[in-house]
């Protein structure tokens, strides 16, 4: 973002024009930090808990001697690991690391692993295709074919809507499955309405059909693809019909897209997180890749999985979600033992 400060107050906000993935402005959100900062509810000041159950203000003095006193009485009596430190996704950020280096110099603390988020996707994506690369995302104006699977850009990740209005711009297909109709849905050519948590069901529906008339690249799947021969053999069990019981979703529906998905590439899948928050979700994220494996449709223009890419995190290894898993050992002063997951 390109920022502008005058006599010390925050004045707007604006894209930086050589950032390709957002060159046209910031979001609604990054717009609002102006006011954000400036509300005038926002809290600037240490509150404390009354005993009426209420909130007043005390010094800064005051409340940083209330957390020393207490950190060192848990520390004396219980040791550093009896403090449990808890923070979310807004750390992220160059300084994310500050407040464990805080911890360290305390002697340690317990701490929560796991994400919320996006987990399951990541890990189903590194399952099968060995890591969470993308292709960059103004690649996307070179599909022909766009499956926003569980996932509404247009109000969401607006960004992408510039490409993804170009790509239609030059004939590409857009579709859009989700139990809703939303804002996304209006401006594409199929919206398919399915049951909630039934995804994996359709995707391994259209690949039964795919397999079945043959509109797949063999030449492909034998170059890259490991594990075809037994993923054939299980998607015989899921016919249209049965799929279409599963799912909500009627047969013509399900072959349409089988249709789709056979006929035409470039193939992107850009995936959303709801999807990936269901017991079964790691999976039917990964039969989702799996249509893009069979048809060809990995690691060309305009083709391929769309769902976190993690190469923008330049300022740390890309390793999520290995980076979420607890240790092996337990030697280091940060304990990272409670699942985010069961935290309540």
């Amino acid at each position: 973002m390109r920022v502008e400060v005058e006599d010390g107050t925050l004045r707007t906000i604006e894209s930086h024009p050589d950032n390709r993935a957002t060159p046209e402005g910031v979001c609604l959100k990054g717009l609002s930090y102006i006011e954000r900062v400036y509300a005038k509810d926002r809290i600037l000041h240490p509150l404390q808990r009354t005993s009426r159950g209420d909130f007043e203000r005390i010094s800064w003095d005051a409340a940083l001697n209330r957390i020393s006193a207490e950190l060192t009485v848990a520390r004396e009596n219980h040791g550093p690991r009896s403090g449990f430190f808890y923070t979310g996704s807004g750390t992220k950020g160059l300084l994310n690391e500050v407040s464990l280096d805080f911890w360290r110099l305390y002697g340690g603390c317990t701490t929560t692993f796991g994400d919320l988020c996006w987990p399951a996707g990541l890990e189903a994506t590194r399952l099968t295709l060995g890591d969470n690369k993308h292709n960059a995302p103004w690649d996307l104006v070179n599909a022909r074919v766009i499956i926003f699977w569980g996932k509404n850009p247009a109000e969401t990740n607006i960004h992408q809507m510039r490409f993804v209005e170009e790509a239609m711009d030059n004939g590409a297909r857009v579709v859009v499955i989700d139990p809703r109709r939303t804002q996304s849905a209006e401006g594409a050519e199929l919206l398919v309405q399915i049951r909630p948590g039934t995804d994996g069901a359709l995707a391994l529906g259209i690949a039964h059909l795919l397999i079945a008339r043959q509109t797949i690249d063999e030449t492909f799947i034998r170059a890259h693809v490991h594990g075809y021969k037994e993923f054939a053999a299980m998607v015989r069990e899921f016919p249209p019909d049965r799929v279409a019981e599963i799912t909500d979703v009627p047969i013509e529906v399900i072959e349409r897209l089988a249709d789709l998905v056979g006929s035409t590439a470039p193939l992107s899948i850009c995936a959303g997180f709801g999807m990936q928050r269901y017991t079964n979700s790691a999976q039917t994220m990964r039969a989702l890749i799996a249509l893009l494996a069979i048809t060809g449709n990995i690691g060309k223009p305009g083709a391929g999985w769309i769902y976190a890419n993690l190469q923008s995190s330049i300022f740390n290894p890309v390793r999520e979600p290995l980076a979420l898993y607890p240790p092996d050992t337990d030697d280091d002063p940060i304990r990272v033992s409670v699942s985010t997951a069961r935290l309540g």
